[in-house]
């Protein structure tokens, strides 16, 4: 990071549910123009810190500066959030949605333009106008970027967004976060997929057990040698798909179905609901056994 001050600053932060703490005495601070990836277990504390960041968890202890604010109604006007669940209002269409954000956040009337621009990109010119209620979790994943996208806030936090796009949406993605850059945001992105987190961070900070454990550089990481991983992060996490290779017990039990399902062909459901009606008829309860 720059000598610059910093735009969003996290200062000996505590969260905490009841006994259990969350986040443990955790400082960062994050530079306009940088983009940071958070990088950890189920469980470290990743999104309880983006949530306190964006004023929704309570902080028991320590502080939080968005921008030089810290009064939590100044701070959050500053920071916008992508979180993993995307939700959005059913009855909604898209273009009332992105509305609803624009009246919201009194944006200027230019947000229009550049949201069909947006909408074109992540691929949703073409239901702008349908329920958001028949969107898939995709889909409203994309919504949910671009609102993120039009809201022009100096600290974007995206809480694994890469989860339910398609790889074409993760590169569009990819390609909104060195956007998001190039305006001057401070960006800081949660994710399990360390390519990810190599493509796009500037810096990457790995959590483990609500504290800060390593920062390093993505090509410090992004090689094919695990031995240029952090160590907390190997040691604990070497049965992770994402940290090896080898493919794990869900992988190899979808291989097996698949083998001894239908040798030498694909699964296909219709298949199966034909082999069930045939099974059905042969053996009782069907038609075939009581037509003759």
């Amino acid at each position: 990071m720059s000598n610059e001050t910093p735009l969003l600053c996290i200062d000996r932060l505590t969260v905490r549910y009841g006994m259990r703490a969350a986040i443990a005495d955790l400082s960062l601070e994050v530079g306009g123009s940088e983009i940071v990836a958070l990088l950890g277990p189920n469980g470290a504390g990743k999104t309880t810190l983006l949530r306190a960041i964006a004023g929704i968890a309570r902080c028991d202890s320590g502080s939080i500066t968005v921008a030089g604010a810290r009064e939590p109604r100044l701070r959050e006007r500053g920071v916008t959030l992508v979180p993993e669940n995307p939700t959005v209002y059913d009855e909604l269409s898209a273009d009332e949605h992105l509305a609803f954000v624009a009246r919201g956040r009194r944006l200027a009337p230019s947000w229009q333009t550049e949201a069909t621009t947006y909408l074109e990109r992540f691929e949703l010119a073409h239901v702008r106008t349908a329920p958001t209620a028949t969107f898939s979790k995709g889909m409203r994943q994309r919504l949910l970027v671009v609102a993120a996208l039009l809201v022009h806030a100096r600290v974007v936090l995206f809480d694994e967004p890469m989860v339910g796009l398609d790889p074409l949406a993760q590169k569009t993605l990819i390609q909104a976060f060195g956007e998001l850059r190039a305006r001057g945001a401070a960006v800081v992105v949660s994710t399990h997929q360390l390519e990810a987190a190599a493509q796009s961070a500037d810096r990457v900070v790995i959590l483990d057990r609500g504290a800060l454990t390593a920062e390093l550089r993505p090509h410090e990481f992004g090689g094919s040698d695990r031995r240029s991983r952090p160590r907390t992060w190997r040691r604990r996490h070497a049965d992770d798909r994402t940290c090896s290779a080898r493919p794990g017990p869900a992988e190899a039990m979808v291989d097996r179905r698949a083998a001894v399902a239908a040798p030498g062909r694909p699964v296909d459901r219709r298949g199966r609901d034909d082999r069930r009606r045939h099974r059905n008829g042969r053996f009782g309860g069907g038609r075939g056994a009581s037509g003759s």
